[in-house]
């Protein structure tokens, strides 16, 4: 796990020093953040709708997804990735072991988490942490497991998954082997609020023709990538929304990216990409016409 950028630790200090949730409510975009949250909060208990979206945010779904590139290597024909992100443990009590055990009755070879493991504005908070760290000790326990950093997380607790034995990818990268062929997965840190990001350090000793997956937080750098010559983007963040329209339609998504780059598979150039509506919750802890999911991507090779 690489050391801790200079653009993420001055953001942490920052947000340590000022008492980040107070820091946060303080700016004019915050207090209409606070204010829009309670009235839709007020809004949901007056229709009784509020439990019927705690039960939805329970209704975890199991996408199988599959790429084909002309490009993938043979030996890596039929490879199946688990893409599990936004987890933020402590949110709803019960969501994540329910993830886990679905992930446990899933068929891959690796697993990637997309990162916002912890729930709150960046808070240390010790019962979130030991739920991170057995997240990725039962995952480690099944195969190889990659991760990256959101912006809910602070370093500290990628620190605490790369102990579980998660190789976490803060702007590197991990290689995978099947005789003389190889597979590289790649990890950015968060664009969304550190902006610690960097492709070219996680690019770093990669040959130009060789098979690349990105791994970002937020869907938010697909220019970028596709610049780099990453062949898919896999990405999480949005929730799909998490509060949408009958249909699908999401309120909101907090990126800064094509609309249509908020859930599911999406092209851009000649990469493919996908962005998963998540695990977990945050803000008002409901979900409306949008499941949580995990996601088994399989890699196919042809034209």
């Amino acid at each position: 796990m690489r050391g801790i950028s200079e653009k993420r630790k001055l953001a942490e200090e920052k947000c340590k020093r000022s008492a980040s949730r107070e820091w946060f409510r303080k700016t004019l975009r915050g207090w209409c953040i606070t204010i829009v949250l309670g009235s839709l909060d007020l809004l949901l208990r007056i229709t009784f709708l509020r439990r019927l979206g705690v039960k939805n945010a329970f209704n975890l779904t199991v996408e199988e997804v599959e790429f084909v590139f002309c490009n993938l290597p043979r030996s890596f024909d039929g490879l199946r990735i688990l893409l599990l992100t936004d987890f933020h443990a402590g949110a709803i009590a019960g969501l994540c072991d329910g993830a886990l055990r679905k992930a446990g009755q899933q068929d891959y070879d690796y697993c990637i988490l997309g990162g916002d493991y912890i729930f709150g504005w960046r808070e240390e908070n010790a019962a979130a942490y030991s739920t991170v760290s057995n997240i990725g000790r039962e995952l480690c326990k099944r195969s190889r497991v990659f991760g990256v950093l959101g912006n809910h997380d602070l370093y500290s607790v990628g620190q605490a998954l790369d102990n579980c034995g998660v190789e976490m990818l803060v702007n590197e990268n991990a290689c995978i082997e099947k005789g003389a062929e190889k597979l590289f997965i790649c990890g950015v840190d968060d664009s969304h609020f550190y902006k610690a990001d960097d492709f070219t350090l996680a690019d770093e000793d990669i040959g130009d023709d060789e098979f690349k997956i990105i791994a970002a937080h937020s869907p938010s750098r697909y220019k970028q990538a596709a610049k780099k010559g990453y062949s898919l983007y896999l990405a999480g963040h949005t929730h799909g929304g998490q509060i949408c329209l009958p249909g699908g339609f999401a309120l909101a998504t907090n990126m800064r990216a094509k609309r249509k780059m908020a859930k599911g598979k999406w092209e851009y150039d000649a990469m493919a990409g996908y962005t998963s509506p998540g695990v977990g919750v945050t803000n008002l802890g409901v979900r409306f016409f949008c499941e949580p999911e995990i996601t088994v991507i399989t890699l196919r090779r042809g034209s």
